[in-house]
């Protein structure tokens, strides 16, 4: 949450899988569960950034 209140790009990464089909939404952050959904998360949110940052 710190993350989210700094402007970052922020998730919680359920590793379990109990979260993530109960509670889409954990205190205004979105949750994630499984390699692959947080792989695509991270596609999305996170290597946009890393592109604006290194110039490509």
């Amino acid at each position: 949450m710190i993350g989210k209140a700094l402007g970052k790009p922020t998730v919680y990464y359920d590793a379990v899988g109990s979260i993530a089909a109960a509670v889409p939404v954990f205190h205004g952050v979105p949750v994630v569960s499984g390699e692959a959904a947080l792989a695509q998360w991270l596609d999305r949110e996170v290597l946009p950034l890393l592109r604006v940052k290194s110039g490509d």
